[in-house]
C-alpha cells in the first residue's frame, strides 16, 4: 500500500533553521500558502520567521581575521625571539 505525504497544516511540527537560536530546531507551522509553508514559529525561542526549509545562512568569509594575522605574522616575523629565562639559583640547606 503506498502512502501519500500529507499537505502540511497549521500547527503542525517541523524542523528548520532558527535564525534567534542559530541552530536546527523544532518549528510550529504558523502560515501556509498554496499547500506551501511560508512562515514558522521556533517552539525553542518563540521567534517567528519565513520557513528556510532547513538550511542555515551561509557563513561570510573571514577577511578581516586573515588580514590580522597576516600583521601579526609579520610583527612577529619582525621581532628577535625572546632570551631564555635565567636559571634558578641552587638553594642551600641550613643546619640546625
Amino acid at each position: 500500500m503506498v502512502t501519500e505525504a500529507m499537505a502540511p497544516r497549521l500547527g503542525d511540527i517541523i524542523e528548520d533553521h532558527c535564525s534567534r537560536c542559530t541552530r536546527l530546531t523544532d518549528h510550529s507551522i504558523v502560515a501556509v500558502v498554496n499547500d506551501e509553508v511560508v512562515k514558522v514559529r521556533c517552539r525553542t525561542c518563540n521567534h517567528e520567521h519565513p520557513y528556510r526549509h532547513g538550511r542555515s545562512p551561509k557563513r561570510k568569509p573571514a577577511a578581516k581575521q586573515s588580514a590580522f594575522d597576516q600583521v601579526l605574522a609579520g610583527i612577529l616575523a619582525a621581532q628577535p625571539p625572546p632570551p631564555p629565562p635565567p636559571a634558578p639559583k641552587p638553594r642551600r640547606r641550613r643546619s640546625r
